[in-house]
């Protein structure tokens, strides 16, 4: 790959050139993501956010999985930080497909 193709794929995986596609959907794992969040769905197995961005593993959707030790303070920090319109940051552990599984998360008040 020359050297310009490296920084045009780097561009386009950064959002600084709309029209170069990133080839990368995963980066590496575990990682933070930041964002808005703009729904919540609660199912059986877990509680799924979903953020204005994508992440690591490609998708929009964090999963926040019920069998988590946090599972209670994790979900009620999100639902305030959601209320409040506040941004959060989301701790991505595991992909499956474009979901992001997620262990931790923080928000700012």
């Amino acid at each position: 790959m020359t050297r310009l193709k490296m920084v045009l794929l780097l561009a386009g995986c950064l959002g600084l050139a709309a029209s170069t596609p990133c080839a990368y959907a995963q980066t590496s794992i575990p990682a933070w993501q930041t964002g808005t969040i703009t729904a919540i769905y609660a199912d059986p197995s877990d509680v799924v956010i979903i953020l204005n961005v994508n992440g690591p593993c490609g998708g929009n959707n964090f999963d926040i999985q019920r069998s988590n030790t946090n599972f209670s303070e994790y979900t009620s920090l999100m639902y305030t930080a959601a209320a409040e319109g506040k941004s959060v940051g989301l701790y991505v552990t595991s992909c499956s497909g474009t979901r992001n599984f997620t262990t931790q998360g923080m928000s700012n008040f």
